[in-house]
């Protein structure tokens, strides 16, 4: 769970309170320096380059993508969780103003076998549940899929691109071949940033970096929560997964959790309409609603758990296999 807003500390206090007070494995990872409590993780914002100087550049490319403070700390959240808890089953993304009702996720979850690889989205954006997700993909077309059973797959070509569903074919064609020497907030391209990596950001953008990851424009709503199944969080490598929340700097959270998924070749679920037993925009008795949706610098992150102390982000380690045991992150 992440909660960046200084306003909204009172959300995720209310959640400890209350619903998380059943998780024991959780992480809240967050960019607020004062928060100096166990099981959270602060994780800064990435400086880029208006904090510390970009050799050779006298515009910084951030100004060129809208960027997105914050959007680095689910993917971290979800390294996070999987290093610290290696046996658990699935883990449950959420924001810090959605309200869990843990025994109808925990319902909904019981019939699935969580060593299939997905990712379940409780809402596919953009639009509200507007894509006519397959159940299945084949070697020539690719969408998301309905299907919990088998693995929801993506197959990518070609040069970077930024893919859209095509509503006469059903499914997913290169909208946009990305441009030479060009960067934009979906076209995003990075580089190795030595400066940064005492801060612990070793990329930056920049429109000649090698990494260069397609994006689809389809991803999971954060809002009504998605989850990670522990065949996913195995069969993508622990590199490829720090690589994304290293690599990308562009776009929301929810954008590169669904980006770092479709460059490892999946795409995501959406099984029966959505995840029960999470209320979003929840405003806890005796709270005035949450800071405007339109504060897009900090808010809309997603959340995990660990009980380990503050630290600046994960570090890197060989993820551990274990036999999966019942439990939710």
């Amino acid at each position: 769970m992440h909660s960046g807003h200084p306003e909204r500390q009172n959300y995720t206090e209310y959640a400890k309170r209350t619903w998380l007070q059943r998780v024991p494995r959780h992480v809240i990872i967050d960019g607020v320096q004062a928060q100096r409590r166990l099981m959270h993780i602060f994780y800064d914002d990435n400086p880029g380059c208006f904090q510390l100087p970009c050799r050779g550049e006298t515009q910084p490319h951030y100004l060129k993508i809208g960027k997105y403070f914050g959007a680095h700390r689910t993917i971290a959240g979800v390294l996070v969780a999987n290093d610290t808890w290696p046996d658990v089953k699935w883990v449950l993304v959420v924001d810090d103003d959605d309200h869990v009702q843990l025994d109808v996720v925990r319902r909904y979850l019981e019939p699935l076998d969580a060593d299939v690889p997905l990712l379940l989205a409780g809402r596919v954006g953009p639009g509200h549940n507007a894509i006519p997700c397959h159940r299945t993909n084949n070697n020539s077309k690719w969408s998301c899929c309905t299907d919990p059973t088998k693995p929801c797959r993506a197959y990518l070509y070609g040069p970077q691109a930024i893919w859209d569903y095509d509503k006469l074919e059903h499914t997913f064609m290169p909208k946009k071949i990305c441009p030479e020497h060009e960067v934009s907030n979906y076209c995003c391209r990075s580089k190795p940033w030595p400066e940064g990596i005492h801060a612990g950001f070793p990329f930056r953008v920049h429109p000649r970096g090698p990494y260069r990851p397609h994006f689809s424009l389809l991803w999971p709503y954060g809002g009504l929560g998605y989850i990670v199944s522990r065949g996913m969080l195995d069969v993508i490598p622990r590199d490829h997964w720090q690589q994304c929340m290293y690599g990308f700097q562009c776009a929301n959270a929810d954008h590169r959790v669904m980006a770092c998924v479709l460059n490892a070749g999946f795409s995501l679920t959406l099984h029966k309409n959505g995840i029960p037993g999470i209320k979003h925009h929840f405003t806890p008795p005796g709270m005035l609603a949450s800071p405007s949706t339109s504060d897009q610098t900090r808010r809309h992150h997603a959340h995990y758990s660990t009980p380990t102390s503050r630290r600046p982000g994960p570090a890197p380690r060989t993820p551990r296999r274990a036999k999966s045991q019942q439990a939710v992150s």
